[in-house]
């Protein structure tokens, strides 16, 4: 957990602190509901209930009641209560070269947890972050709890870079600064010899040598 801009209790993920569900609900109401619904007990705004992966319960008002107060059969002490709410599952769906998409329009930054803390919103739907054991061809990021693909340049690795692979390389072998090739036409090019530097000064002289040859000729013709 983090507090983000306002100050809010809110999900650390991707090594950044996701916005507060108040500025959440700001966001996905234009202004509207600025205050996402509590739990009465806490004050917490991510134990609520209501709030889905797919559709956050923004409110108008929130307030912390004094003494014990008796909400729908159970007593509570100096509970938060909201009111003016609305569960914000709409959702709209468009569709391009033949596949549909849908995106819920009041969802959950991606990332965010909500009342379950063992899991987080993912493609708008609670899920527990990957374990830290991954597959052949991918690394655990942990910032964000998922198995993510490794550069194609690896085999294996311990981050998304074509020099953190481990072992050897899918093409060719590591270069001077640890880095696996990222094709094989890459490791052809760099198989091809160097030129023989001290040909190219030969061939440098040689010309020069020609270009002053012809200088002096148009010269000499000029004066007789």
């Amino acid at each position: 957990e983090c507090k983000a801009s306002d100050g809010i209790t809110s999900t650390c993920y991707g090594k950044v602190c996701l916005p507060s569900l108040d500025q959440q609900c700001t966001a996905v109401t234009s202004g509207e509901r600025v205050l996402s619904n509590c739990e009465w007990a806490t004050g917490s705004q991510m134990k609520a209930k209501g709030h889905t992966c797919k559709g956050l319960v923004c409110c108008k008002k929130c307030q912390q009641e004094s003494g014990e107060v008796n909400i729908n059969g159970d007593d509570y002490t100096d509970p938060t209560i909201c009111s003016d709410c609305s569960s914000l599952v709409s959702k709209s769906t468009f569709t391009v070269n033949g596949v549909s998409n849908t995106i819920y329009l009041g969802a959950a930054v991606e990332g965010t947890m909500l009342a379950d803390s063992g899991k987080i919103c993912l493609d708008d739907e609670q899920t527990a972050p990957d374990a830290d054991s991954c597959a052949n061809g991918k690394f655990y990021d942990a910032s964000i709890g998922r198995c993510l693909n490794c550069d194609s340049a690896c085999s294996r690795c311990t981050g998304p870079s074509v020099f953190d692979c481990v072992g050897s390389c899918a093409h060719g072998n590591k270069d001077s600064r640890g880095a696996c090739p990222i094709s094989k036409e890459q490791v052809s090019f760099s198989d091809v010899p160097p030129r023989d530097a001290s040909a190219n000064v030969g061939q440098a002289r040689s010309s020069a040598s020609v270009a002053i040859l012809s200088l002096l000729f148009g010269l000499f013709s000029c004066v007789h």
